[in-house]
């Protein structure tokens, strides 16, 4: 979607584990080396261990696509490990596209005849020139009765070498798994282990700028330094969180229309990631220290000097202010009461995202502030129509130019639907959409020759700003007119309606641009 905008030729930035993307930093170095010499040496079973998204996968698989290319290798990839031994020797079994023997043993007798079974058949592997490497990935999941039984795989060896080299990918939970006593065996031969560790922040920008690099850009002229800085302070060296961070930092940017991403798109992005996540620790915090300062006010309140306190606080101006306002205010007679102004409901007018204020019909009863004054009568809910019940805060007047019979014929067939005009009208009031439907057809001429999704993405618009509202979009409009999708996914995201709606507004826009 944003590939042309900053002229890449690929994704910068997937979380998939991608050889061509590999960064070596200095942990992903270690553990390479230490991987090329387990598999030259043959020394069996090779642990790699890190937290998640440090690359664990990604290092094995550009290691062995590497080997592939200098060597006679063959790979399993065992990617659910939780399976018994048994099932794991049945995989390798297909994997190696070896036929079992056909025996009436019993389950415990099987599968010693069939690891027999294969050990002749690595063997003829091993003549051949074949070097076979067993991959576990996520092995902190496998069963401590498999693990315990893969000592069985790795005494499939001749003279010299072990035939099968086994490698462990997983999370730290799998050194605290190996450290469990029963299976103190299988640790001891663990030949080597390779441990990731995250970025630090010089390796952060040296993996933004090589992903860059990769994706087709000559030098790094899209992330600023304060970004840098803000992205390894979000992702903590991360490089799964880095991805994530950067892909949608280049869609945000997109949206916006800018070349480059600063800080504060970075922090945008972060917030939005973060989600409800990270609101409970502040109000927690908050709580905590409005709790904090409570208890310091009472306990000086009836201290021995809350009698200074209290002194000093009524004489402070504005408590003066308030107790003369309220000393005149008791004295005040019963007429002058009656003549006071009667209290209204304040109705607060909204403005359209182009500018296109929310009008009532009538507008006798708005202030000079914009605000709608009505009065606190018995007859309210029936001025409003529905009241408050669900929160009204847009145009009361439902205008549409019909005559009296068409007006009769509507009312008799939805009597308790009011006409739709220029007010945002509650999903309770129209859960099918036909009503929003009807007055786009209406009012926008291209509606009826869009697609479905893209009338559905105009529809949700429209429920969140109104018709009006909508009207007010001239230029994605327009672009909607000549076909250009594009253009109008991205006359949606420089809106004011978009900077109001977040993440939800850039879903719209791809459904426009996309279809």
């Amino acid at each position: 979607m944003y590939l042309q905008h900053y002229e890449f030729t690929k994704d910068p930035f997937h979380i998939t584990p991608d050889p061509r993307f590999f960064y070596l930093s200095p942990s992903h170095k270690e553990a390479y080396a230490s991987m090329i010499y387990g598999l030259k040496k043959r020394k069996g079973f090779i642990a790699v261990i890190g937290e998640v998204g440090l690359g664990k996968t990604t290092v094995v698989r550009s290691f062995l696509q590497q080997q592939s290319n200098q060597s006679h290798l063959k790979t399993i990839f065992l990617f659910n490990p939780n399976v018994s031994f048994l099932g794991l020797v049945r995989h390798l079994y297909k994997e190696l596209e070896i036929e079992p023997p056909r025996t009436k043993k019993r389950k415990s007798d099987l599968t010693s005849e069939l690891v027999k079974h294969l050990h002749q058949a690595l063997i003829e592997e091993y003549s051949r020139g074949y070097i076979l490497v067993l991959v576990i990935d996520e092995a902190q999941n496998m069963p401590v009765e498999t693990l315990e039984n893969l000592r069985m795989l790795s005494n499939l060896e001749t003279t010299q070498d072990k035939l099968l080299q086994i490698f462990l990918v997983g999370q730290p939970e799998l050194e605290r798994k190996l450290n469990q006593p029963e299976l103190r065996q299988l640790k001891q031969r663990l030949a080597l282990r390779c441990t990731l560790k995250p970025l630090n922040k010089r390796e952060t920008v040296q993996y933004i700028e090589h992903r860059l690099k990769m994706a087709g850009l000559k030098e790094q002229t899209v992330f600023r330094r304060g970004a840098l800085r803000r992205i390894y302070r979000y992702t903590k060296g991360n490089p799964r969180t880095i991805n994530i961070l950067c892909d949608n930092a280049l869609v945000t940017g997109f949206g916006y229309g800018v070349s480059r991403i600063g800080p504060g798109i970075i922090r945008e992005v972060n917030r939005d990631m973060l989600g409800a996540a990270s609101r409970p620790g502040k109000l927690f915090w908050s709580a905590a220290i409005a709790v904090a300062l409570l208890l310091v006010m009472v306990g000086l309140w009836y201290s021995p000097y809350g009698d200074s306190i209290k002194s000093g606080l009524l004489q402070l101006p504005f408590i003066s202010h308030m107790r003369a306002s309220m000393a005149s205010s008791t004295g005040a007679s019963d007429t002058e009461r009656a003549k006071a102004r009667p209290v209204y409901r304040q109705v607060i007018q909204r403005t359209g995202p182009e500018g296109i204020p929310y009008l009532p019909g009538n507008t006798e009863s708005i202030s000079e502030r914009g605000n709608l004054n009505i009065p606190l009568t018995s007859n309210s809910s029936k001025l409003l129509g529905w009241g408050d019940e669900f929160g009204l805060s847009a145009s009361l007047s439902w205008k549409r130019e019909t005559n009296s019979s068409e007006t009769q014929n509507k009312e008799s067939q939805q009597p308790s639907l009011p006409f739709y005009g220029d007010s945002i009208l509650p999903a309770q009031l129209d859960p099918n959409e036909k009503v929003i439907r009807d007055e786009l057809m209406d009012r926008i001429e291209v509606f009826r020759e869009l697609s479905p999704v893209r009338q559905k993405g105009l529809i949700a618009m429209a429920q969140h700003t109104s018709i009006q509202g909508l009207m007010g979009f001239k230029r994605m409009l327009a672009a909607l007119e000549n076909r250009d999708f594009q253009k109008a996914a991205r006359e949606m995201l420089h809106s004011r309606w978009a900077r109001l709606a977040g993440p939800y507004a850039t879903k719209l826009a791809q459904i426009m641009y996309t279809g």
